[in-house]
């Protein structure tokens, strides 16, 4: 029997042989003995994964989104994901199945410092105006807190104080100062001559 494991879609996808299942439920590639540094290639770590993928049924990276680490210790790839990925299952996922975009969010476990990240933040908002239709600012008002937390954005509300008008009004206005295009130095130089001039400060 074959069981496919769908990778960012269908052009991204391979194949795993699923072997019966038996009583132990570590895989047969986490309990061999291992030489140094065994772990240290992402291929052999994704041998791991795909066998944990076979063990617990894992066919799609949606179902990825339910598991919780407890889970990967318990089919035997606590080592690898303490070690290499400090307990992040989405970091480490996206090391092994780089053709996909893990949203962290969306995972049982989110480490809080995923909010630091403008970039990352940038992403949740425009994940959540994709779920909940949002097509322009104005929509925002009807947005509650309770909705925000569903989609997996309670770490974002407790960055902004719990506030979901003061974490809204911060992510709208980086939208718009990164939405604006940057100018090249020979175009700042000209505006600030440009300015000058108008001023009468040169000439």
């Amino acid at each position: 029997m074959l069981l496919r494991l769908s990778v960012g879609g269908p052009r991204a996808s391979h194949w795993l042989k699923c072997r019966p299942s038996s009583t132990s439920t570590t895989p047969s590639v986490a309990k061999e003995a291992k030489p140094p540094n065994y772990w240290n290639d992402v291929a052999t770590q994704k041998r791991l994964f795909d066998a944990i993928a076979v063990s617990m049924s894992i066919s799609s990276p949606e179902q990825w989104y339910k598991i919780r680490l407890a889970d990967i210790y318990k089919h035997g790839g606590g080592s690898v994901i303490r070690h290499y990925y400090g307990s992040n299952l989405a970091r480490a996922l996206a090391a092994v199945y780089p053709d996909h975009e893990w949203l962290p969010w969306r995972f049982p476990s989110v480490p809080r410092t995923i909010w630091l990240s403008m970039e990352m933040r940038n992403k949740f908002r425009e994940y959540a105006m994709r779920q909940l239709r949002i097509a322009t600012e104005a929509d925002w008002a009807a947005v509650s807190a309770q909705q925000i937390a569903a989609l997996g954005g309670r770490g974002l509300l407790q960055h902004y104080g719990g506030s979901i008008k003061v974490a809204m009004k911060s992510e709208m206005e980086s939208a718009d100062l990164f939405r604006q295009p940057s100018l090249t130095l020979k175009q700042s130089l000209q505006q600030a001559l440009t300015t000058l001039h108008s001023e009468g400060s040169i000439y």
